[in-house]
């Protein structure tokens, strides 16, 4: 699961693109509905607390992911 608000200035996209937060709330309320409702799910979880840097990690990879 990996929702981001577009234009939050960070140049990262991907497949989980949103166009704002409250479109991002509702896009997690909606996976974690789906996952819970589905029985050959085990659980979900939350990969990370704050999004990453605008220079990036040391691939350079900078996604507005975070909680």
């Amino acid at each position: 699961m990996a929702f981001w608000r577009t234009g939050c200035g960070l140049p990262s996209t991907g497949i989980g693109a949103v166009k704002d937060q409250t479109a991002r709330g509702q896009a997690y309320r909606c996976y974690f509905e789906d996952a819970a409702a589905n029985p050959f799910v085990v659980g979900v979880h939350w990969f990370t607390l704050y999004d990453q840097s605008a220079l990036g990690r040391y691939d350079g990879e900078n996604y507005n992911i975070a909680f």
